[in-house]
């Protein structure tokens, strides 16, 4: 009976083991889950994104696209109290030339500055030397967004006697010929 005793007791301990074993086994594998479980999120939102921008492009089919209507990412944003902007992943490489528009599935985002073979960086309209002209979507007033240091773009130049609402939407007037209409 001692020696059945003993040999339960030594039994347990094996199967202690062998759970701490798998215990470990199953932690390794919870932890690829969960790297892969975000990486598939990044993709995911990456996905959702990358739809907006083919919707935008749809939507405002009389926009020409320079440069083959090439995809980039963010790859530095340089906002600061001097200037604001952000350095994005394509360049000369991909057709890119300074001056160009910058856009998203929102709508404009700024301009290229500067070009280098696999990087540009772009001067956003958030910043307070950019100006854009732009009219009012509805009544088609026209004004010049500008750009302020830490705070949203203001429309400048719009007539005195004519009524804005909140919510009313600025859109580029293509007047001067650097942005879309």
């Amino acid at each position: 009976q001692v020696g059945d005793e003993l040999r339960g007791a030594t039994g347990i301990v094996g199967d202690a083991a062998d759970l701490r074993e798998r215990n470990s086994e199953l932690e390794q594998v919870v932890a690829q889950l969960t790297v892969e479980n975000l990486r598939l999120r990044e993709v995911e939102a990456e996905n959702v994104r990358l739809r907006s921008l083919l919707q935008f492009r749809d939507v405002n089919p009389s926009y020409t696209y320079k440069g083959g209507q090439v995809v980039g990412r963010i790859v530095a944003n340089e906002p600061t109290s001097i200037v604001q902007s952000i350095l994005i992943d394509i360049g000369s490489n991909n057709g890119i030339q300074p001056g160009m528009p910058v856009v998203n599935e929102r709508g404009l985002v700024g301009r290229v500055t500067d070009v280098y073979a696999n990087a540009a960086r772009v001067l956003l309209i958030t910043d307070s030397s950019s100006n854009v002209n732009a009219m009012m979507q509805n009544t088609r007033l026209r004004g010049i967004l500008r750009g302020r240091a830490g705070q949203a773009p203001i429309m400048d130049y719009l007539p005195q006697d004519q009524a804005i609402l909140v919510g009313d939407i600025v859109v580029t007037s293509g007047e001067g010929g650097r942005f879309p209409v």
